[in-house]
């Protein structure tokens, strides 16, 4: 099992800080019911809850990064046919609202899950979706994902500032 195989290289290496970041709103990962086992939850839930209650005894930082929005349209192909064919690319970008509404479920349960492990929780929707839409381009014209979910490093430059809290307190 991966989280197990992560755990144990989590004891060998010792790291001062673990990160936990996925695709949270992978079709499979259930947050909402569904695909229940146990106690009412999902797999997803319940090896989330696993991996933060072993990390919990062996008192480590732990910080959860939460989701990235979605693009309805794989970045930077909708964004280099539009401009090719003279289209505004303001259709590709999502709205705060939008985004927000994508991780709402999401966002929820990982604040349920704060009420009872100690984390860190860095929200990139608040770096990339701080205007009137969520960025698609760097101000120097990168493009920020490399699909519709995922970041390119320059996307992922623009959510530094907000990792830095898992950061904060490490020697």
């Amino acid at each position: 099992d991966f989280n197990r195989a992560m755990l144990g290289a989590v004891d060998a290496i010792d790291p001062a800080v673990v990160i936990l970041y996925a695709y949270w709103t992978y079709p499979r990962l259930e947050t909402s019911p569904g695909r229940e086992v146990a106690h009412g939850a999902a797999p997803f839930q319940l090896a989330l809850e696993r991996t933060l209650r072993a990390l919990d005894d062996r008192q480590r930082k732990v910080c959860v990064i939460g989701g990235v929005p979605t693009l309805e349209y794989k970045m930077p192909y909708a964004y280099a046919i539009a401009r090719r064919r003279g289209i505004d690319t303001g259709f590709i970008a999502l709205t705060p609202a939008d985004a927000h509404a994508q991780h709402h479920e999401l966002d929820r349960y990982l604040g349920e899950l704060r009420q009872r492990h100690a984390f860190t929780l860095v929200d990139p929707k608040e770096a990339l979706c701080s205007g009137h839409a969520c960025a698609i381009v760097t101000a120097d014209g990168k493009s920020v994902y490399r699909d519709d979910n995922h970041l390119t490093v320059a996307g992922a430059h623009l959510v530094d500032g907000s990792r830095e809290a898992c950061f904060d307190g490490i020697g």
